[in-house]
């Protein structure tokens, strides 16, 4: 039992890893409030804009474990309690210390991420709970990549050697662009609505870490014997290997997403229940527009019924009469969509081909549009009158509706 006892102790004295949970919890901090949270409501976009923190914790992780490997290389062994006097347990010992104290901090700020989104998404929640798994494992291997360069080359060299290492495996397989990706844990600057995680994807992560660990420890094992050379070369020409050989595997997979979550006032507006807290400004700002829209008579060639798009969303089906209103990246942080974005949204014909097609719509088309957007902004913005008359607004919505550019 004194040995459990001792071995906090020890440890606070011996190694700076342990003070790991410092820099995940002063990163994760700023992360927390990066932005004005605009993840807020979606569970998956907040797992994976939290798992983005791990693109710097990783290398300063890293670096800080190097000087624990680096004492270990100039003392030639590593003072612990009696639990952990062998070499094999004394480098164990080495590596959680800095990864329990890591891991622990960053997944309670996970869960702070998690609490403060307050989602109430319908998408299943398991793949991302798989991912904060994916993440803390990465957030493990780059202490234990840390502590190998350390122990192979010295405090000194091997702190920024660490880092430096670090940042190098983060980007050589931490950025997929569509490719496997195994330290790609986190990345989601904008709304995954309509996403889900691969649970294949995340698997194979974490297949590929719990076999970049055991090569790390590998090396530690064969340091100080006349495998270290050919072991240490096996290892970086493995993971050399697997960086340079694509492997064609999506992130994510759609996931079908219903804006289930409806006000009904003058008109009925509806967004996805992760983003319920758009909702009342939007449904005021609508109504406000369709007042607008009753002085210069259109009111009734506009929709009744408007849901939120999602993000990529293609052209409107013919039988879908409802109007369209777009959450823009921007307005995550904001919390509200601008009054003049919500007019043109409003005003947009997405049911017409000529606005997804290869080219730009005719500027007839796009003028026309933009008219009318101006028109009713002008008269929602500063109640002036407005300079079109009723005949020209009539014609001009009614050919917009039409498609006719």
């Amino acid at each position: 039992m004194k040995s459990f006892l001792d071995l906090p102790a020890a440890a606070a004295r011996l190694h700076v890893g342990i003070w790991s949970i410092v820099i995940v919890i002063s990163v994760q901090a700023f992360n927390l409030f990066d932005r004005d949270m605009p993840w807020r409501g979606e569970w998956n976009w907040a797992v994976d804009w939290a798992g983005s923190g791990l693109i710097i914790i990783g290398p300063l992780l890293a670096g800080v474990a190097a000087v624990d490997g680096g004492k270990m290389k100039s003392e030639r062994r590593l003072p612990q309690a009696s639990l952990i006097s062998r070499p094999i347990r004394a480098i164990m010992g080495l590596w959680l210390t800095s990864a329990v104290p890591a891991v622990t901090a960053y997944v309670l700020s996970v869960g702070i991420f998690l609490y403060i989104a307050d989602s109430a998404t319908v998408v299943p929640r398991t793949p991302a709970l798989l991912l904060i798994l994916a993440q803390a494992s990465a957030l493990s291997a780059y202490i234990l990549l840390g502590s190998v360069i350390g122990r192979m080359l010295g405090a000194v060299v091997g702190a920024p050697a660490s880092a430096v290492g670090a940042v190098t495996i983060y980007w050589s397989l931490g950025r997929g662009g569509g490719d496997f990706a195994p330290f790609d844990v986190g990345s989601a600057t904008s709304s995954l609505l309509g996403l889900q995680f691969s649970t294949t994807y995340i698997l194979l992560q974490l297949s590929y870490l719990m076999a970049f660990m055991a090569g790390c420890l590998a090396v530690h094992a064969a340091i100080n014997t006349r495998f270290q050379t050919p072991t240490a070369a096996g290892i970086a020409m493995a993971i050399t290997l697997s960086s340079v050989v694509p492997i064609a595997m999506p992130r994510f997979k759609e996931h079908e997403v219903s804006a289930s979550t409806c006000v009904s006032v003058q008109v009925t507006v509806c967004v996805y229940p992760e983003h319920e807290r758009f909702l009342p400004d939007l449904a005021r700002d609508v109504s406000i527009v369709q007042q607008a829209a009753s002085q210069i008579g259109i009111a009734d060639l506009l929709p009744r019924v408007y849901v939120e798009r999602i993000p990529g969303e293609g052209i409107r089906s013919l039988d879908d009469q409802r109007g369209r209103l777009e959450i823009k990246p921007n307005d995550f942080s904001a919390g509200k969509v601008p009054i003049a974005d919500v007019v043109h949204a409003i005003v947009l014909p997405w049911h017409c081909p000529q606005l997804f097609g290869e080219n730009p719509p005719p500027p007839h088309f796009v003028g026309d549009i933009t008219r009318i957007a101006d028109t009713l902004t002008l008269l929602v913005e500063s109640k002036t009158e407005p300079e079109l008359t009723v005949g020209d607004a009539r014609k001009t919505v009614a050919a917009i509706n039409r498609c006719e550019s």
